[in-house]
This record gives C-alpha cells, sequence and structure tokens, in this order.
C-alpha cells in the first residue's frame, strides 16, 4: 500500500489543544489504524500495557515513562566506531525485516509524477523509479505509533542524513494533525542501533521542554538553546519553508559529520520563537540539532556511582531523551528519578561549552 501525499494534505496551522483523535489527518487515520492492527496482530515484541507515565516534578517537566520490556526486549544495538561507518550487508538491516512488519510505502505526488515521466520517456533513471520510503513499525516500540521510516530502503544506505532524508521527516510532522507527533533522527555514535538509514516517528500525548525552550538568535534563521542541559541549534518553520529549513540543516549536519561530530535530531510542533505559549497560539515546527559526545562500541548503560562499582543508568541519552521524553528500564529509578538528576545525564553527553563555542562559529560561516 502507498500513502501519497502532496502540499495540500499538510497541515499548517496546529495550536496547543490540536490532539484530539476525533479530528485525525488522512495520514493520521492511516498510520494510526494500520499499527493498531499490527499491535492486534502481534507483530511487535512486546505491547505497551504495561508503560506507565509520570510527570517529574520541576520546571522542565520531563515525562518519564516505565517500560521494562523494551529495556530487555529490544533488538541488540549494532557496535559504532564512527559517525560516517559504512553499511554492512552481513549485519542486520531493514531489507531483512518481515512483509508484517511494513505498515505502508510513503511518496509525495511530486516524487510519484516524476517517477512516472521518467518511464514514459524512456529515461533509465534507477533512482527514481525504485525509490521506496517504507514506514514500519518499530517492534520494540516505546510509545503508540512507534515507528521507523526508512528512505529509499533498497539502496541501503548508511545512518548519515540527507537533505532528502530531511525534507521527508518535516513533511510527515506537516501530514499529521496531532501536535504531539514527532520526528527524529540519531547518528551512529549517538545511539542509532541500526547502521541502515532511518528515522524513528511516534505519538505522545505531552508537551516536551523543548517545544518552548529559551533560545538566542545566532544569525541567517538559526538559534541555540538557552537555560538547558544540553545545547543545540534550532531551526523554525514559521516565516521559512521546507526547503530552507532543511537545507540550512543539512548544511549544519554535513559539517558535523566532516568534523565526526555525533548528533541526534528531532522534529517537533512548538512555541513560535518569541511568541507565548497560550492555549489558542499557533505553533510552528521547531527542528532541533543536538551535537554531542560521540559513544562507541555497543551503547552501556552502566555508569560509576563510586570508585568500586557502578550502577545501571536510568535512560541513554538519544533524540527522544535528548527532547525531554524519558523511557526508564525499572520501577525504583522510575518513581524516583529527579529533575536534577535528569539535568545531570543530558548535561554529560552533550558538547561542553568549548566544543560548542568552536562549533557555533563554523556554523554561522557556513549558513
Amino acid at each position: 500500500m502507498s500513502f501519497i501525499y502532496n502540499s495540500k494534505d499538510f497541515h499548517w496551522t496546529i495550536t496547543w489543544s490540536s490532539n484530539n483523535s476525533s479530528n485525525q489527518s488522512l495520514f493520521d487515520e492511516e498510520l494510526r489504524s494500520r499499527w493498531q492492527q499490527a499491535m492486534d496482530s502481534g507483530h511487535f515484541r512486546f505491547d505497551l500495557s504495561e508503560v506507565v507515565t509520570r510527570i517529574i516534578p520541576g520546571k522542565r517537566n520531563y515525562i518519564a515513562q516505565l517500560n521494562t520490556k523494551r529495556g530487555t526486549q529490544r533488538r541488540h544495538p549494532q557496535a559504532m566506531s564512527s559517525v560516517s561507518q559504512p553499511f554492512n550487508d552481513e549485519l542486520f538491516n531493514f531489507t531483512k525485516i518481515k512483509p508484517q512488519e511494513i505498515l505502508f510505502e510513503i511518496k509525495s505526488q511530486q516524487s510519484q509524477d516524476l517517477s512516472v515521466k521518467s518511464q514514459e520517456n524512456g529515461y533509465n533513471c534507477k533512482r527514481v523509479q525504485n525509490a521506496q520510503n517504507l514506514v514500519i513499525i518499530n517492534v520494540s516500540p516505546f510509545e503508540f505509533g512507534s515507528i521507523l521510516i526508512v528512505p529509499d530502503v533498497g539502496r541501503c544506505q548508511p545512518q548519515i542524513v540527507t537533505e532528502d532524508m530531511l525534507k521527508l521527516g518535516l513533511e510527515m510532522v506537516l501530514l499529521s494533525s496531532h501536535r504531539g507527533f514527532r520526528v527524529g533522527f540519531n547518528s551512529l555514535c549517538a545511539l542509532a542501533s541500526v547502521n541502515h538509514q532511518h528515522m524513528h516517528g511516534y505519538y505522545c500525548e505531552h508537551n516536551f521542554y523543548i517545544d518552548t525552550a529559551d533560545v538566542s538568535i545566532l544569525g541567517k534563521g538559526c538559534y541555540e538553546l538557552v537555560n538547558t542541559p544540553v545545547r543545540g541549534f534550532v531551526f523554525q518553520l514559521f516565516n521559512s519553508s521546507i526547503e530552507e529549513i532543511t537545507k540550512k540543516m543539512y548544511t549544519v549536519l554535513s559539517y558535523c559529520l566532516s568534523k565526526e561530530i555525533a548528533h541526534n535530531v528531532i522534529f517537533t510542533r512548538g512555541l513560535v520563537i518569541d511568541g507565548n505559549p497560550t492555549p489558542d497560539d499557533q505553533l510552528t515546527i521547531r527542528a532541533v540539532i543536538y551535537p554531542r559526545k560521540s559513544v562507541f562500541g555497543v551503547p552501556q548503560s552502566k555508569i560509576a556511582s563510586d570508585a568500586n562499582c557502578c550502577e545501571e543508568q536510568p535512560f541513554n541519552a538519544a533524540m527522544t531523551e535528548l527532547s525531554g521524553h524519558l523511557p526508564i528500564k525499572t520501577v525504583a529509578q522510575y518513581e524516583s528519578l529527579t529533575e536534577d538528576q535528569v539535568d545531570k545525564i543530558l548535561s554529560e553527553v552533550t558538547l561542553d561549552q568549548a566544543q560548542f563555542d568552536s562549533l557555533k562559529q563554523a556554523v554561522l560561516g557556513i549558513l
């Protein structure tokens, strides 16, 4: 099944209250119904019936979700040695999934028309004709609608961003009328568990602190996070365009790749920069890039608690956690985790101030 869309399907105007299940977009209806069918048919490693949520007291309202099964039953992550590590066909990749894990193919009407035109004109354009962007279930879900978006699956591209991939991720958020639908990306050495190009998507009914986080302007449509435990760049769709924002993001991320700087990315509906968070306010899409310290090998969940032993870390910080949504592995940690503890974990993975300042200067020089 193919889901074909055009710009008329985009939901540009979303408010804080736009999460009503009775007012779903065509995209939401298709995704949510097919995802639920896959869950009912037993195609996931576990269900979400035991997942519980609490908002951690504090100014950031971190969202803690107890998901013990994901901590024990998810696919074992691959070892990563470089942000630009080549694709390895011998390892697990998304050409090896079961057919039942595929929800649908997604494509824009523009790409569909281009494919038809290339065939009518007799072009031998394998790149266009065989491009297949798959939306598949995340077999180890952390929220309702937890999916993986695999662009051009047959090309077997490594987990490296492309401008086309960023455009697809942003457009998928626009296709949803639910303000809690988010799409994100984890690079290699930034907790991507599979070295095959993909993004994550899912619904969450709660606000992320990043949706309203303070920013300061750097210039050229680029902002930086302030008063947060993580450092990052922010772009907004307001007063911009899909092409402009994805081009700027790709420029920044390509530079990070060239310097072996690991990174996480999220597209989320958020407050228009310089706006006020009232229920009637129109939201924009905030695109946040988190350059961060690399994690080499297989991600570990142990942290030093004193000189002689280690303890289990509540979570590993990837794009969801850096944005304020925290899948927690154990009941004790879920019940006891505080905002100060979360801040400390997040601050330890972000670039230090000197590294980020150097990156800022480089980014302003290339945008």
